[in-house]
């Protein structure tokens, strides 16, 4: 699109309201595939683990979708830099919630599995982090891809 100030928009309002309402039916697809995992986890309902896997998994990649469309919608107010740092935060909190739980677990009991847990879990983190993220983002700093 041109966006020039005098330049008129080269999608006309019938198109306008066309991508609108796609959007409108990919974002209610996303909510509703988080529904089943929300209604497991506060009817505490519990089926067969690989179909508990399997929903609550839908529902993760259903919300960064949806996280990734709110990012790309704030990207005309916020710098893109706040935006990614704002994501990283979010996609790395719970990683870290659950290593917290692990150590508080550990601390009240030196003895149990959870300093296990603990140990294991930021170290398996730090592991995808050191041995996938790093080298993804050097090998697209050396493609020069924005």
């Amino acid at each position: 699109m041109n966006r020039d100030l005098g330049a008129p928009d080269a999608q006309t309002q019938s198109e306008q309201r066309a991508i609108f309402r796609r959007f409108l039916f990919w974002l209610a697809v996303a909510i509703a595939a988080t529904v089943p995992a929300l209604a497991l986890r506060y009817t505490g309902a519990r089926p067969d683990p690989v179909i508990d896997a399997a929903i609550f998994g839908v529902a993760i990649l259903a919300a960064g979708f949806m996280l990734s469309w709110g990012a790309e919608s704030a990207e005309g107010q916020i710098s893109s830099g706040l935006i990614l740092a704002a994501v990283a935060l979010i996609t790395v909190l719970p990683e870290y919630a659950v290593d917290l739980y692990y150590a508080w677990r550990a601390g009240q009991d030196p003895g149990s599995n959870y300093v296990h847990y603990a140990a294991a879990n930021m170290t398996g983190a730090n592991r995808l982090l050191v041995g996938i993220g790093w080298p993804l983002l050097g090998r697209r700093l050396i493609s020069g891809d924005p």
